[in-house]
């Protein structure tokens, strides 16, 4: 993973570097190739801290494409983004104040990322033990049986959703006469509590060596996430939610990496690329018709066109690095006109439309829809025009999301602390403000406890045995 981390810091890094050299004065490429250098060093240091933290991972990826990479591809097509109104980057120039200003603001995020790193996280964060099943200790519940009760009870909960309206994304709901925050919390049960639940129990399952068992919890699994995907209108739930079944297969049989594995995975990514364009496809009908009708959308999507080009490689590449917050929101917050540290804690307590407007240039919604736009992580923090307040602000999310992943790690639940790592870390980057963060950390508790009080009673968890290579699964 290390090797993979550095090939995307370099890799972006080195996209950067060009874009300086041919796009931008002397002084701004000197002191860009300087930013350059202190960034690498301090992203290989966090690499190598960090390596077995999910939360280290992320920032690390992110910011190397959030901030270093799309610099470089703003910088070459700065024009473009002057006039653009959805990528805006406001009245940024590219002179050398505004350039210095947006280096320096990006050093202070990550070395606030970089403090809490050092400072919380353990070299041996990650137990490395392998688990044995034994006999004496026994499942209080059919597993078989807890993967169904799991699956419909999650399948009933999207369903009921669905049909009252709400929890579409990028849509208001169509009816809500449901009492106040209720339709917020069943958003949060269906989105974070129940997969959550299903990845506790998968890794209890992979944990007991039942390969049958998880086999089948598996397709249940993938049944419950594409029903979500196609009820939600979200395509990142596929990724978000597939990904931690991924992971936890390669914590517990940890495969040799060879050619026909690699094979096998590529394999594997042609059906998933076909739905993923498949819920794009029947989101864009819903966001085109008046009426939203789910079956005439899934009808419309299945006749679209689904064909796998490499100018889809291209194309996914740049909706990548567009989709990912960073320097292009950060230069639209210093080119704004802010008025200092209240601005942010408006926006941070009770949200801001006048700023948001004032920023980006116009308010990213319309009749009927609501789509997000923000500020990025540190952009939403530079709000406050306060360097400082970006380097504690950067420090303080990342010690939030370490202490919440360790939450789950400490219990063993290693794919359930990818999944909620993750999905809070996408909301943290994206500037989380006290609404969202208020209601995360309550259904992630909620999670937490309820893995204490019922899943440790349910499926109990075996006591960790030390091999010298890996055991045989039962």
């Amino acid at each position: 993973m290390s090797t993979v981390l550095k090939f995307i810091t370099l890799g972006s890094s080195f996209i950067l570097f060009l874009s300086l050299v041919i796009n931008t004065t002397i002084t701004v490429a000197i002191i860009g190739i300087a930013y350059l250098l202190f960034v690498n060093i301090i992203l290989f240091e966090i690499i190598k801290i960090s390596k077995q933290s999910i939360v280290g991972v992320l920032f690390v990826i992110f910011f190397s494409i959030g901030h270093i990479l799309k610099t470089g591809v703003v910088l070459a097509n700065h024009e473009t983004y002057k006039v653009i109104g959805w990528n805006t980057i406001g009245s940024f120039e590219f002179d050398t104040f505004n350039m210095t200003e947006l280096f320096a603001v990006q050093l202070a995020g990550i070395l606030g990322a970089y403090f809490s790193f050092k400072w919380l996280i353990n070299g041996n964060h990650r137990a490395e033990n392998y688990y044995k099943s034994i006999d004496t200790i026994k499942c209080r519940v059919n597993r078989i049986t807890l993967a169904l009760v799991w699956s419909v009870t999650a399948i009933c909960l999207i369903a009921y959703m669905m049909i009252i309206g709400i929890g579409m994304h990028g849509l208001e709901p169509q009816q809500n006469s449901l009492p106040a925050g209720v339709a917020g919390l069943l958003l949060y049960l269906r989105n974070i509590f129940i997969i959550s639940v299903g990845l506790m129990l998968l890794d209890r399952i992979y944990q007991q060596g039942k390969r049958p068992d998880y086999i089948v919890f598996i397709f249940l699994y993938l049944v419950v996430i594409l029903f979500l995907s196609v009820a939600s209108l979200s395509r990142g739930i596929i990724l978000v939610s597939f990904l931690p079944v991924v992971y936890a297969w390669f914590l517990y049989n940890k495969p040799k990496i060879r050619f026909k594995l690699l094979i096998k995975l590529l394999i594997l990514m042609i059906p998933i690329y076909y739905i993923f364009n498949l819920v794009n496809l029947y989101r864009l009908e819903f966001y085109n018709d008046s009426v939203l009708n789910v079956i005439e959308g899934l009808r419309r999507a299945l006749k679209g066109e689904s064909k796998f080009t490499f100018d889809n490689i291209l194309l996914f590449f740049d909706f990548l690095v567009m989709r990912v917050e960073g320097s292009r929101e950060l230069m639209a917050v210093i080119s704004a006109e802010l008025n200092g540290s209240w601005i942010f804690i408006k926006s941070f307590l009770y949200g801001d439309s006048t700023t948001m407007e004032s920023v980006m240039g116009f308010l990213p919604t319309a009749e009927g829809k609501a789509f997000g736009m923000t500020y990025g992580l540190i952009g939403f923090l530079y709000l406050s025009k306060n360097i400082f307040l970006v380097f504690f602000g950067v420090s303080f999310y990342m010690a939030y999301l370490i202490y919440i992943e360790r939450l789950f790690v400490k219990k063993r639940y290693y794919a359930t602390s990818l999944y909620i790592t993750f999905t809070l870390f996408l909301n943290v980057w994206g500037n989380m403000d006290w609404f969202f963060m208020f209601r995360f950390t309550f259904v992630v508790l909620l999670t937490y406890f309820f893995s204490i009080y019922v899943i440790e009673r349910v499926v109990p968890r075996y006591p960790a045995v030390r091999y010298a290579s890996k055991p045989t699964h039962a």
